[in-house]
């Protein structure tokens, strides 16, 4: 989606970034049943509605109706891993609001902006996925037939596709980062094929048409750390070297190094570590692009081309991230550096509203999305028909 037009933001508080005319894309998942205290608050203004934000809030939005009123909705940003800013777009996306005046906030202190993401992995990202040894990549080209078994080979695209096994609707939105732990599918990009554990523990390429509805024991894996450095829950990233689980911990993918077919192995971590005849680490390589300041200009660069370190990296000396018009900052950076230029300490155009009963529970948001719910079920009604 374009965001190259979302506005400079203004600071408050040395922690929070304001920009004006903004929301949150998948509203509905962001509504007032997701605030701190499951509901809206109305009468504050968009200082006092930020000053709510606390605990397990780290971003919200603020409405301001044509007649002064207004809607506070300081989010829970801890029940699920994406970074708030990946969502954020021009309310216009949303016609409904196109009589109101509406700001997205932002804590920066747990959500550092511009995002510093391009070295993280992130759920369908497109990827290669080789053995740590000998640099061989999972192959694509034997899967004509279901069944087939997978081999690792040297050369060819070879591109797949990280999936989540498990989707709550928390979670139906893009740029969720992978953890180590988190349960996945290796999938095909454009087909119905993913990785699966025959009857005798080879891995196949299975054909499950219903993958974006449900997941198996025999298709399901995690990353298990294999760096001192790394532990379960800690994001991944790109270089990083590991073992793959296949769903429980107590088995894992394997090289057989007299044969080129990956199978799964039943033991412990550490003793296939030590045995010379498997090959258990793996690495991922992105086929992503990111996007970095050239000057003015947000242009693009293969991920695999940039400098890392942790979960950023740079490219020519500055910040490259996930975002395809660079969050809009290209406009505002000085020149040369990787530098915002200062951010303004006051809002524009906001009005401060009439005081009212701070804690009014208000339903006017939950029958606006109820609408927009409603407008968009009776499209695939009709088209289903």
């Amino acid at each position: 989606m374009n965001t190259s037009d979302i506005e400079k933001p203004w600071q408050y508080k040395n922690k929070w970034l304001v920009w004006p005319e903004t929301v949150l894309d998948i509203i509905t998942i962001s509504d007032c049943n997701d605030t701190v205290n499951g509901i809206c608050l109305s009468g504050k203004t968009i200082e006092e509605c930020i000053d709510e934000c606390k605990g397990s809030c780290g971003a919200g939005y603020h409405i301001q109706f044509e007649n002064g009123s207004t809607l506070c909705a300081p989010i829970r940003t801890n029940i699920n891993y994406q970074n708030p800013i990946h969502r954020l777009r021009r309310k216009s996306i949303y016609p409904e609001l196109n009589n109101v005046k509406i700001s997205t906030f932002v804590n920066v202190d747990y959500f550092p902006f511009p995002p510093e993401e391009a070295n993280v992995v992130f759920f369908e990202d497109l990827v290669t996925i080789s053995d740590s040894v000998t640099g061989m990549s999972v192959g694509t080209e034997n899967k004509e037939n279901s069944g087939n078994r997978i081999k690792l080979v040297k050369e060819g695209k070879n591109n797949v596709q990280i999936t989540q096994a498990q989707i709550s609707g928390s979670q139906i939105a893009n740029s969720i980062p992978l953890r180590y732990g988190d349960p996945f599918q290796i999938a095909i990009p454009a087909t119905s094929l993913l990785i699966s554990v025959s009857q005798k523990n080879n891995l196949v390429w299975e054909s499950l048409p219903n993958i974006f509805i449900f997941s198996t024991d025999e298709s399901t894996f995690n990353l298990v750390p294999v760096d001192s450095t790394k532990h379960y829950g800690d994001i991944v990233t790109y270089g990083d070297t590991f073992a793959i689980s296949n769903l429980s911990r107590s088995s894992f993918v394997v090289l057989n190094t007299h044969y080129s077919d990956l199978q799964l192995k039943y033991d412990n971590l550490e003793k296939i570590l030590n045995n010379k005849i498997f090959i258990c680490t793996f690495t991922i390589t992105s086929k992503m692009l990111g996007y970095y300041c050239d000057g003015r200009e947000c242009k693009p660069v293969p991920i695999k081309d940039i400098n890392k370190t942790g979960m950023s990296g740079r490219y020519k000396g500055v910040t490259v991230g996930r975002n395809p018009n660079c969050w809009g900052v290209c406009n505002y950076l000085k020149l040369g550096t990787n530098d915002s230029l200062p951010f303004s300490t006051k809002p524009n155009d906001i009005v401060k509203s009439k005081k009212q009963d701070h804690y009014k529970p208000i339903n006017f948001l939950f029958l606006l999305l109820s609408m927009i719910f409603i407008f968009i079920l009776s499209i695939i009604i009709l088209i289903i028909r």
